[in-house]
């Protein structure tokens, strides 16, 4: 036992050798519990604080540590100074899982080739572009489906201690496979493009998200929305995809799509699967517009599959 005691605290000390900031974080919360720097302790409440950020990040490595149970690594670029952060699932005392983020400074340890850290937007440019390629759909730049596993959590966290409801949209390219058909695959790849980019421009940035979720099935999340907010906001989508016009070349192509939804606040935090019901909603309300005459939107309330028929 002695040996167990010296052991540890030989490896704290060969810990703080090697990183300069050692701390436990809740990566569903986003809350920071301790900090441990050059041998000295604090607290944050927000975890991306330490970034000096004031939203959550969006490649979440202790997220992802946590959902995988192994050691995750990235570079963060804060203040003019690169940082190697790697994140180690453990357990506290409690039983509770946590993670360990290990940061270090390398900014002069030249890991990222012809990069100069004093101009800050070619090394927020580069980071960027590492971190992008892990969460982002190349062809949309979209976020992709490991993004939403490393999001989805948190929502349902966020909404449950805040009483805030989550508003879940699922959208689909109508007959899409035709469009592939009839003009061919990069025209159908340059409406899903066109198509995405829509989207994104009508939803806000810094609360909202969209996940490609898949080949031309589409998931956005509204954060604090009800039904009927919710509603409108789809209604809104789907004029405005009926109504463009998108080209390519020669081509000018109408499209149109449908919409399932699902507003809801959260009772638990639950865990991964047990969050994934919302979107199992949204998908059920998105399948009753695409059986019932697709071109609409329908939404799931307690059970029951409604199609919305005003137009607003």
């Amino acid at each position: 036992m002695e040996t167990e005691k010296v052991s540890s605290k030989l490896d704290e000390k060969i810990m703080l050798k090697i990183y300069d900031t050692i701390r436990y974080v809740n990566p569903i919360e986003k809350c920071s519990y301790k900090e441990s720097q050059n041998n000295s302790n604090s607290n944050d409440s927000l975890c991306f604080s330490v970034w000096e950020k004031n939203a959550v990040c969006e490649n979440c490595i202790s997220m992802r540590a946590f959902r995988e149970n192994k050691v995750i690594m990235k570079l963060e670029y804060s203040n003019k100074r690169l940082y190697m952060v790697t994140a180690v699932p453990v357990q506290d005392e409690l039983n509770t899982n946590l993670i360990a983020e290990l940061i270090r400074d390398v900014t002069e340890e030249h890991l990222i080739a012809s990069v100069d850290l004093l101009n800050e937007d070619i090394a927020i440019e580069k980071i960027n572009k590492l971190n992008q390629e892990l969460i982002c759909d190349p062809l949309t730049k979209l976020y992709n489906r490991r993004f939403l596993d490393e999001r989805l959590q948190y929502e349902v966290a966020k909404s449950c201690s805040k009483n805030l409801p989550m508003g879940f949209i699922m959208a689909d390219i109508d007959h899409f496979k035709n469009i592939n058909d009839t003009y061919g695959h990069p025209v159908g790849d340059r409406i899903l493009i066109e198509f995405s980019e829509l989207i994104k421009n009508m939803v806000r940035e810094s609360d909202d998200w969209i996940v490609r979720y898949g080949g031309e099935e589409f998931l956005i999340f509204i954060s604090g929305v009800d039904r009927e907010t919710l509603i409108k906001k789809a209604e809104r989508i789907r004029q405005r995809v009926e109504n463009n016009i998108f080209c390519q070349n020669d081509l000018q192509i109408n499209i149109t799509s449908s919409f399932g939804l699902y507003s809801g606040i959260a009772n638990e935090i639950g865990d991964f699967e047990k969050s994934k019901v919302f979107i199992n909603y949204a998908d059920k309300a998105l399948y009753n517009s695409k059986n019932t005459g697709r071109n609409k939107v329908s939404y799931y309330s307690q059970g029951e599959l409604v199609s919305s028929l005003s137009r607003f």
